[in-house]
């Protein structure tokens, strides 16, 4: 049956439009590279892992796929950015959790991918459980309430959390350095960041709901 179309314009308008597809992409590409490259991209990891800590909800894992991808070579100083920030944001955390306790817990209870039910499924885990906490469901905030509210060792706990994260986090940027320099990566660009965002939150929330 005919399309109305002349013989062979269909398939030229699709090589045309995967070319400007693939050229787009290499521009993106070359773009977040150069983002990377500046201080820009530290200062944001850094200020979103310490927000995500605090009372921002999606993991700072969200920045460091990309980044280890675009520009693996600083793996090594985004890791240290990433899991010290993190820390920094529990320390503050556990601070005001212990002068203004309602308040927080409202406000760690209104997020998403959070619920108060959370907390009693922490009560009576013992110690060495902590490193699951990255792959528990349940987010490290409300793991920080669940540390005062049951008298865990707060030095173990840190160390253990901040253990449990480093590991998802190089994981994660591991697996950014074999996707960095790829073909199939860099001429898609475009389409895996599309991709990558609605999939990185679906993924969180069936973590979260799976905890």
């Amino acid at each position: 049956m005919s399309t109305g179309f002349p013989d062979g314009l269909a398939s030229e308008t699709i090589t045309d439009m995967a070319g400007k597809i693939v050229e787009t992409s290499r521009e993106l590409m070359a773009a977040t590279r150069r983002f990377c490259d500046g201080r820009g991209a530290d200062w944001l990891l850094g200020a979103w892992s310490f927000a995500e800590a605090l009372v921002w909800f999606i993991l700072p894992d969200f920045l460091l796929l990309p980044y280890a991808a675009a520009a693996p070579r600083k793996s090594k100083r985004w890791f240290i950015t990433a899991l010290c920030s993190s820390l920094a944001g529990t320390l503050l955390l556990l601070i005001l959790a212990v002068f203004w306790p309602e308040p927080v817990r409202q406000m760690i209870f209104s997020l998403p991918f959070t619920a108060a039910a959370m907390l009693s499924e922490l009560e009576g885990i013992r110690a060495p459980e902590i490193l699951t906490q990255s792959v528990s469901g349940i987010p490290a905030k409300v793991w920080t309430l669940a540390a005062l509210d049951y008298h865990w060792n707060l030095a173990a706990f840190l160390l253990l959390l901040t253990l449990s994260r480093g590991l998802r986090m190089a994981a994660v940027l591991l697996i950014g350095q074999w996707l960095s320099g790829r073909r199939w990566v860099e001429d898609y660009w475009l389409l895996w960041l599309i991709l990558y965002i609605p999939a990185f939150l679906a993924g969180l929330s069936a973590v979260s709901n799976g905890g």
